[in-house]
């Protein structure tokens, strides 16, 4: 079955402030199941997989992105990650963004909009006591709320079939991957026979999640797969005490404490390899000079992994220019101590700096637009800048803003301008570019650049010499070197 309008879950972190005892995160309980976890937060390479993972679907899959945990305001990249997902929502790849926090943390002003609370009646209290809750009395909600994870369908000889609990929790993702439900999270976790069962893609199908014994190794362990679990309880008050421990649960967790192996956590450096919408300008035209401009998507994610200084040695780079906004670098700066093979200069390309009539005067009906038009028209400081500090003969620069595709393509089509690149493969070379990218917008910004008569005229308004212009021709051009 194809998947349409879902939500995903993410687990952003499986941190949290409070101590429920059927918590189906396992969240500050792992040992009690004879389990472990090295790894209880998201870095920003997991929330820029997912988001990868989203543009390259199509559009419709996803509806919602519900970020929990644990605590998810405890995570010190959710702030990012909401950044991340709002790019989402106003590139029409989703239609929603949720925070279901338990009510006992103030959120920063970017989460606030997206705050939700489970169950509902934690947010009636907090309106009605003014403030966040303590942890004592949200525990007084959520100890009768959460079922007893460790009461399995076999224990008590009630029928099991795969829920159909995804049209409400959705996907989730969590450091392991991608699983059906969370219902199935706790048994996937504790029984080491189903960590195969996390998938490392965003699976366009239902069917993708499901081998032939998925039932009988999950559904039978799942406190979800049984349909009347509130009659259960009602004959058996003892099975949701929080010292009971099913049968089948109490057999994983002995067999957890003799030998216990996480799931597989670093799957996601695999993907991470695979730096987004990075390339060699030379390579992809075919006909400037290899190895002196590249273009990618922001690095800061990876700055500390190998791969980045890898990077930065193997192709030689000197310097990189972040055309992103000071509100984007704030988000996710450089580390000084990152950057001792190379420089870095901050040319941030703003459209919230644009005059209160600029859709007006350019007649803009399409928002998407309104980049390629300031870059024509309004970042003529930050080009003179750029052609000031970078020298053509000595420097091999890599250009990045956010996700690689708008602010970098328009810049990338400058200097391909300038050797000389026909249009034709200009059009190539920006399509490369994943997410979104249309011909018509890179037209509209080489339109408006020509109309200067030329790229040189085009430069020189811009308030660069001729000197370096053709100094830059000269280097970009001779494509044998």
């Amino acid at each position: 079955m194809t998947l349409k309008d879902i939500i995903i879950e993410v687990d952003i972190t499986h941190r949290c402030n409070m101590h429920c005892r059927h918590c189906n995160r396992l969240c500050n309980a792992e040992s009690f199941y004879g389990a472990s976890r090295t790894y209880k937060d998201m870095q920003k390479k997991h929330i820029d997989f997912l988001c990868n993972e989203i543009t390259k679907a199509p559009i419709g899959l996803v509806d919602m992105i519900r970020i929990i945990g644990g605590e998810p305001l405890l995570s010190k990249i959710i702030d990012y990650a909401v950044v991340r997902f709002e790019e989402l929502k106003n590139d029409g790849y989703i239609n929603q963004i949720n925070i279901v926090s338990n009510g006992t943390i103030e959120p920063s002003s970017i989460c606030r909009p997206y705050i939700v609370y489970s169950p509902v009646i934690v947010g009636e209290m907090i309106k009605q006591k003014g403030s966040t809750l303590s942890t004592d009395e949200v525990y007084q909600i959520k100890n009768q709320k959460h079922r007893n994870v460790t009461v399995a369908p076999l224990d008590v000889n009630a029928e099991y079939s795969i829920c159909d609990r995804i049209t409400v929790c959705g996907i989730q993702f969590t450091t392991y991957g991608f699983s059906y439900t969370a219902c199935c999270f706790p048994v996937m976790y504790v029984n080491r026979e189903n960590h195969k069962r996390f998938l490392h893609h965003l699976p366009l199908s239902i069917d993708d999640f499901f081998d032939k014994d998925f039932k009988e190794d999950v559904c039978s362990l799942c406190v979800f797969a049984i349909k009347d679990y509130k009659m259960l309880i009602m004959q058996n008050h003892e099975m949701q005490d929080k010292n009971y421990i099913g049968s089948h649960w109490q057999s994983l967790i002995t067999q957890n404490l003799q030998c216990f192996n996480e799931p597989d956590t670093k799957w996601i450096d695999n993907h991470a390899e695979e730096i987004y919408n990075f390339r060699d300008i030379g390579l992809s035209t075919k006909s400037m000079r290899r190895g002196k401009i590249y273009r990618s998507a922001c690095l800061a994610n990876i700055q500390t992994d190998p791969l980045f200084k890898q990077l930065i040695t193997k192709k030689r780079i000197t310097c990189i220019i972040d055309l992103r906004t000071n509100n984007e670098y704030r988000w996710n700066p450089y580390d000084a101590a990152c950057l001792e093979q190379c420089r870095l200069i901050r040319l941030p390309i703003d459209t919230k700096d644009r005059e209160p009539d600029f859709e007006q005067k350019y007649k803009l009906n399409d928002k998407e637009l309104i980049q390629y038009v300031y870059c024509a028209q309004n970042i003529s400081n930050q080009i003179h800048t750029l052609f000031s500090l970078i020298n053509p003969v000595e420097d091999n620069i890599l250009i990045h803003c956010h996700s690689g595709k708008d602010r970098t393509g328009c810049i990338i089509a400058l200097f391909e301008l300038l050797a000389g690149v026909e249009k034709e493969t200009i059009y190539e070379d920006y399509l490369k570019s994943k997410q979104d990218t249309q011909l018509h917008k890179i037209d509209i910004f080489l339109n408006m650049v020509m109309r200067f008569g030329s790229i040189d005229k085009y430069l020189i308004s811009c308030g660069v010499s001729e000197e370096s212009i053709n100094t830059w021709k000269k280097e970009l051009r001779d494509g044998t070197k």
